[in-house]
This record gives C-alpha cells, structure tokens and sequence, in this order.
C-alpha cells in the first residue's frame, strides 16, 4: 500500500514536466491536458501524501496556460516605473 502512494504521488512531477513541455513546443491543449491530469490525480491522492508543491505549480500553470489562450500577459505584472 505505501509503495502504491509513492509511486502515485509520484506520478505528478512527470505529468507536470510533460505540460511545460508541450507548452514550450507550442501546444497548448496538450500542456492543459497534461496539467489538468496532474491536478485531477494529485487531488485525488489522500490528503497525508498530497504533493502540495507540485499541485501548486500545476495550478500556476494552468492559470498561465488560460491567459496564454485567451492573449493576456503571462508573468507577473511590471511594476510602472517610479518618479
């Protein structure tokens, strides 16, 4: 049973490296897809082995991958420059 919920929770890291994978050769829906199974299986690990680092940067990948698709900046905003 432990051996399982290792190798589930570790199932994320790759599925997350694959969508920044496909985002950077240009596919978008295959990074959403990829993320957005990253997210589904870390959700549905039980709460004591939730990759919670690595659901976090699915997350935040997934909001970049939203804006990318909808042409809206992706990073965080530039701060106007001071007087």
């Amino acid at each position: 049973y432990a051996r399982a919920l290792a190798d589930a929770r570790a199932r994320n890291v790759p599925l997350v490296v694959e969508a920044r994978a496909l985002r950077a050769a240009g596919d978008v829906l295959g990074a959403k897809t990829a993320v957005d199974e990253a997210i589904h299986h870390g959700e549905g690990l039980p709460e004591a082995v939730r990759p919670r680092g690595v659901l976090k940067a699915a997350r935040t990948l997934r909001d970049e991958l939203d804006r990318e698709a909808k042409g809206q900046p992706v990073g965080p905003a530039k701060a106007a420059p001071g007087k």
